[in-house]
């Protein structure tokens, strides 16, 4: 059976990232559960990167589990906090998701023509190193040689969501500073100033960005390639759209060949489940 990213969880108390809340019995899910408006069921949307970033950290005292996006928000959680002692709570894994770009076919034949995309049995990749190359040299979609297919003169940009506050475009630029510091993790403030100018382009050149993915992926499933050709998501979004049956033909994913896989840890913060 495949696995949904959105399966309902039933009378549990939930501190959830975002992109999650359709897994709350109280959410604002396609498939709601009885108990959705149980008073005994409250769950908090939250940004994974949010959830740490208070001082004094979350207040988790009125669930029994906190489910960000990554082992990393997961693990700050339980770390204690100035009036908050540490929660030695226990550590459930339920799934591992790696990044991805999801987008459409027409943009990925007009990618694989430029050299941007290759197919390697049956999976899309997408190189960074010339993604990374092409925001650096200023390039839009209408400097691509032949392109009837996006004509537009946008910048070559791959939509995210805030690094600020969403654990997903941290992610992406973990993978593009990797690139831009020469395939070696920045770790040193003389990293830092060598990839900064280039990697905050390929944030700050897209405008407005949302606080998580759950909002451009929205966007990708309603709107079409028009908006956002490229959209940086987790690939579980992605198969649970699908599960869902909200993908539309020609909706297709790509995967940086550089890419993080995000295990989501489960944190038991209630004394009923540490």
């Amino acid at each position: 059976m495949p696995f949904s990213f959105c399966s309902p969880w039933l009378a549990r108390r939930l501190d959830l990232s975002a992109e999650k809340m359709c897994m709350a019995p109280d959410g604002e899910a396609p498939r709601r559960s009885p108990a959705r408006h149980s008073p005994h069921n409250p769950t908090r949307p939250r940004k994974s990167r949010r959830k740490t970033a208070k001082p004094s950290g979350p207040d988790l005292s009125k669930y029994d589990f906190a489910f960000p996006s990554s082992t990393v928000a997961a693990e700050r959680i339980l770390q204690p906090s100035p009036g908050r002692p540490a929660i030695s709570g226990k550590k459930y894994a339920v799934f591992s998701s790696p990044m991805a770009i999801a987008t459409y076919q027409p943009i990925v034949n007009l990618l694989s023509a430029s050299g941007l995309a290759k197919q390697v049995n049956g999976v899309w990749y997408f190189d960074v190193r010339k993604y990374v190359d092409l925001v650096k040299a200023g390039w839009r979609w209408t400097n691509i040689r032949g392109n009837a297919t996006y004509p537009v003169n946008k910048r070559i940009l791959i939509t995210t969501a805030d690094p600020r506050t969403s654990n997903s475009a941290a992610m992406f630029l973990s993978i593009v500073s990797y690139v831009a510091n020469h395939n070696t993790v920045v770790q040193s403030e003389a990293d830092e100033k060598k990839v900064l100018p280039l990697v905050a382009r390929l944030f700050v050149d897209q405008g407005y960005t949302d606080n998580s993915s759950e909002g451009p992926f929205d966007d990708y499933l309603a709107l079409g390639m028009g908006k956002s050709p490229m959209v940086n998501i987790y690939e579980a979004q992605f198969v649970d759209a699908a599960a869902q049956k909200k993908l539309k033909p020609g909706m297709v994913l790509m995967y940086p060949p550089t890419y993080g896989t995000l295990e989501r840890l489960l944190d038991g913060v209630s004394k009923s489940y540490r």
